[in-house]
């Protein structure tokens, strides 16, 4: 069974992406939300669908447009910093009640 989502299993879940959109920001979505559970592997059902959540949400993340870089008063932040933030949480908040997250040995 391959853990990828299908553009099938977003549409069942989420509507903001078309095929051709999902398909273009698949690798980098499944690229960050590897990362983030390194060394760690969905093995169950309930770990794979979430997974394949976090995945979609991930895509749609990083399908929304990034603002440059501000500055208030000595505290600056780009959009990197910004857009690795947002995508990290939403990776935690599909991935919060699995193992996934969980870096000890």
């Amino acid at each position: 069974m391959t853990l990828e989502p299908t553009y099938g299993f977003y549409q069942e879940h989420f509507k903001t992406l078309t095929e051709t959109q999902f398909d273009a920001l698949l690798t980098d979505a499944i690229a960050s939300v590897n990362y983030e559970i390194f060394p760690r592997i969905p093995t169950t059902d309930d770990e794979i669908k979430a997974y394949r959540m976090a995945v979609c949400a991930v895509a749609e993340r990083l399908d929304e447009p990034a603002s440059s870089s501000w500055r208030v008063g000595g505290t600056s932040e780009t959009a990197l910093e910004t857009r690795r933030n947002t995508v990290r949480g939403t990776i935690k908040r599909y991935l919060i009640g699995t193992n996934l997250l969980y870096k000890g040995l």
